[in-house]
């Protein structure tokens, strides 16, 4: 499990490890600040491999 935390520390959720966290909006109950979650852009299989995106 993981903890996700607004920036003023309140905890928003906890999530399993494996857990998905794209396209989540979350607004924070003690200060208000709306807290946006999305994919993380998936990295090389192997190190020095060229972005898919760049060739």
């Amino acid at each position: 499990m993981r903890t996700i935390r607004c920036s003023c520390n309140v905890l928003l959720f906890r999530a399993a490890a494996t857990a998905r966290l794209d396209g989540i909006e979350i607004k924070c109950r003690r200060c208000g600040t709306i807290n946006r979650f999305r994919a993380e852009s998936p990295s090389p299989e192997r190190p020095g491999a060229p972005d898919q995106d760049h060739g």
